[in-house]
């Protein structure tokens, strides 16, 4: 799959350069990465270019928090509102009674469970939660430990780490 990021002037209408963001994705995984990657992981060097805004976004406006997702697989864009994780009522593509986006976390532990019972894995479709999902992922982990090395051994920190509580929910 192959993703491109646009970034719009609706966060900033004086962006006129690239760079920051082109070094903060791009240049900090070296591509030599790829051969030590478990099977089927890949660096990916996204393309990245400044558009104009779709639709001129006003301090005081509604539409400030909305944002736009789609995916390779289907042409659905996802309207959500970034404030609430919700989507909006005026979205094409509808997710479900809870209206939470296709990209949260519950969304991605359903689809999970879809793919673990369609290749009859009945141990990885009845894990309990998000997180022990990715800790059962060995090869997940394995490219997560050698991007957080490469991270450090380039000099560009550690990991940051995230609240642990936010990944460990469970589904009904």
């Amino acid at each position: 799959m192959v993703w491109s990021i646009r970034l719009s002037g609706g966060g900033d209408a004086n962006c006129i350069d690239t760079r920051g963001v082109e070094v903060a994705i791009k240049q900090r995984v070296d591509d030599s990465l790829t051969s030590k990657l478990p099977n089927f992981y890949i660096v990916s060097k996204p393309q990245i270019c400044l558009t104009e805004t779709a639709y001129p976004c006003h301090p005081n406006s509604i539409h400030k928090t909305l944002s736009l997702n789609w995916s390779q697989s289907d042409c659905l864009v996802e309207v959500v509102n970034g404030a609430t994780g919700r989507i909006a009522g005026s979205s094409p593509f509808k997710s479900g009674t809870s209206m939470t986006s296709r990209l949260c976390k519950a969304a991605m532990l359903s689809r999970f469970y879809l793919v673990a019972k369609e290749a009859n894995r009945e141990d990885l479709s009845t894990v309990p939660t998000y997180h022990a999902a990715k800790v059962m992922a060995k090869s997940y982990q394995e490219a997560k430990a050698l991007l957080k090395s490469s991270f450090v051994h380039h000099g560009f920190g550690t990991w940051l780490v995230k609240n642990p509580n936010a990944e460990v929910f469970h589904m009904q």
